[in-house]
């Protein structure tokens, strides 16, 4: 009897696990298949007219500029050596040892120079990469937040720039995969984000800079921030407009 009670124990038990999972598998299958049947909405962007007008593209590239700048400074100051050692090489006569002294250096110098510009336009290159990357995750990001909240399932890039007599132009619109997207109120487009993530970043960027409230024309007239707070810092984790 003691057996036969712990058997139907033991039928309850399985019965009821076996439930448990069903109704398990049951709510994930339909969360799975709530989240397949959300429509598909497309937003688009335009990522040139993005970087052109984020102010913290326009700051950094003036660091760019300004960096640029100083090794051109010290590579000119080379050259200027070349040349006064070129111009002081004609007072002596080919085979003297002045002349010779002063060719190791002028071929010295002029080794350098050329070892010198590859360097920096290879430093230049990877410094604008780098820039670029910052900026483009966090313009992801921005686009990421936009996506969640107004149920965009896809952001694709194009050109918003109407069409023109400029053929390069032409050829550029009639190059992009965007034919047709719905404009709103005063030629707006609902589907582009692009405005939407430009004032939102130059917003996060003021904040973060220090100088909420002024929008600076040019990046020139940017606030540099403290020493310890990075121009740089990334809008991840920051929230949504």
């Amino acid at each position: 009897m003691r057996k036969l009670i712990l058997t139907a124990i033991g039928f309850i038990c399985l019965a009821g696990t076996s439930y448990f999972f069903n109704a398990a598998w049951g709510q994930a299958a339909r969360k799975d298949a709530a989240a397949d049947d959300v429509p598909h909405r497309v937003g688009l962007i335009d990522m040139s007219y993005v970087m052109q007008n984020y102010e913290k593209v326009k700051y950094l590239n003036e660091e760019l500029k300004s960096d640029a700048q100083e090794e051109q400074t010290k590579w000119t100051a080379k050259r200027k050596r070349a040349q006064d050692l070129l111009t002081e090489i004609k007072d002596y006569q080919e085979g003297t040892p002045e002349f010779t002294a002063r060719q190791t250096k002028l071929d010295k110098l002029g080794a350098e120079l050329e070892g010198d510009k590859k360097i920096v336009e290879n430093k230049m290159r990877r410094a604008s990469a780098k820039m670029l990357h910052t900026v483009y995750l966090e313009v992801q990001d921005t686009v990421e937040k936009f996506a969640n909240r107004y149920q965009f399932t896809l952001v694709l890039q194009f050109n918003r720039a109407e069409g023109n007599s400029d053929p390069n132009k032409i050829m550029q619109m009639m190059q992009q995969p965007v034919v047709y997207y719905r404009k709103g109120k005063d030629d707006k487009g609902q589907d582009d984000l692009s405005q939407r993530v430009v004032d939102y970043l130059n917003r996060e960027y003021l904040k973060n800079s220090g100088i909420e409230g002024k929008a600076p024309s040019s990046a020139s007239s940017t606030k540099k921030p403290e020493a310890n707070s990075s121009p740089i810092k990334q809008t991840k984790g920051t929230k949504s407009e």
